[in-house]
């Protein structure tokens, strides 16, 4: 079975209208290479189970108003937790670098999943939990087999390049307060940012995005004892490598 690599990125809804949010990710991804391929989506309802079908014919223009809509009448029938797109992803491609001598097994692999190394899928969470004071999460999924292992390392680490240019590309647009990158099975956001609210160096996960308004909680110091790598992003924030994995990465 495929191993995926996710991307959880937070953003303040106090200060990021939803459709922004899904405006800056999808204009940031197309910048920086992916390719627009299609939306899948399903709608649930309290009166049964309307499909839209595996493919819904949306255009990237098309996705921030109907996501906005989408959520906004959500929540007026009750729902504090809003998916987009409903039981479904955004799908793009990207051309990540590949391991040539590989190339059989993922091919391989790609008939077998009925996926492809390309493959990128986007959605949205909204959330009105109290406790949180309310969020917007962005998650970007994709192949972690092959692409960021497996192989080559040098090919690995330039694909990590890649991902994490993308990653500067949306905070340009609207940055998130926080995020994580990690593999399916160890992600977890929320204890990094809840060890940052400590005042505890954000660890769990191998890559961190600390917004700007979170910075004076990060102890620098002990950043800086452990050795990690600290990228700036363009609202002061950082994002800062927490494995040995990447250290050839260079500064993003």
């Amino acid at each position: 079975m495929l191993d995926y690599y996710y991307i959880d990125l937070y953003f303040d809804p106090a200060r990021t209208k939803f459709g922004e949010v899904v405006s800056s990710c999808i204009t940031s991804l197309t910048g920086a290479g992916c390719r627009f391929e299609k939306v899948t989506m399903s709608n649930p309802r309290a009166s049964g189970y309307v499909n839209f079908g595996e493919h819904v014919a949306l255009t990237p223009t098309d996705l921030p108003g109907v996501a906005s809509a989408y959520v906004a009448e959500m929540r007026q029938d009750g729902q504090r937790l809003v998916s987009f797109p409903p039981l479904g992803r955004i799908m793009f491609s990207y051309s990540f670098r590949l391991d040539e001598n590989l190339l059989e097994d993922i091919h391989e692999e790609e008939d077998e999943s009925h996926s492809s190394s390309e493959d990128m899928g986007l959605t949205f969470l909204y959330s009105a939990d109290a406790g949180s004071g309310g969020l917007i999460k962005a998650s970007l999924s994709f192949w972690e087999e092959y692409i960021l292992k497996n192989g080559d390392p040098a090919v690995q680490v330039q694909n990590m390049s890649d991902i994490l240019g993308m990653i500067v590309r949306i905070s340009a647009k609207t940055p998130p307060f926080f995020g994580a990158m990690n593999t399916e099975i160890h992600l977890n956001t929320d204890a990094s940012l809840e060890l940052l609210n400590k005042g505890m160096l954000p660890e769990g996960n191998e890559f961190i995005v600390v917004g700007g308004a979170l910075m004076p909680r990060l102890d620098m110091k002990a950043l800086k004892e452990k050795g990690y790598h600290l990228g700036s992003l363009p609202d002061g924030g950082a994002i800062i490598q927490m494995a040995d994995k990447w250290s050839g990465l260079k500064a993003v």
